[in-house]
């Protein structure tokens, strides 16, 4: 499946499949362009919205064991075939590349949001990340 095309994307850290919060319900991103966010419910109503009426997911253990990971979890870059490894330091979530220090320091990137784990696992690997029900 294809990302949003970003000159056209209200949200350029939205990806299709995001999970979202729309009047406290968990919604389902299934399109954007330069001024909506087209969200399905969960019981499959199309919701339209513009960028300032949904609220983020924050992230967390639970939330990482839906998507199928956990700490130390590693998503494979598909064009580099590096492995970039999840950590915490608290309660507060990152990826970075797992022990490769040819370039220096790893990158660390920020994982606040349920959102940003979808969006990274999208960049790296080239396909959205479902929410795995348990």
């Amino acid at each position: 499946m294809e990302n949003f095309d970003v000159k056209n994307n209200v949200n350029p850290f939205l990806v299709k499949g995001a999970l979202i919060v729309i009047e406290n319900e968990i919604c389902k991103i299934v399109d954007m362009d330069s001024e909506s966010i087209f969200a399905l419910d969960k019981n499959g109503e199309n919701k339209t919205i513009s960028n300032k009426e949904w609220e983020p997911i924050e992230l967390n253990e639970s939330w990482l064991k839906k998507f199928g990971f956990e700490k130390g979890s590693k998503i494979k870059n598909t064009s580099t075939n590096v492995d970039w490894v999840i950590k915490t330091t608290g309660n507060i979530y990152y990826i970075t590349i797992h022990n490769d220090n040819a370039y220096g320091d790893n990158p660390v990137i920020g994982l606040k949001y349920v959102h940003d784990l979808q969006e990274w696992f999208f960049r790296l690997t080239k396909e959205n990340l479902n929410y795995i029900e348990i």
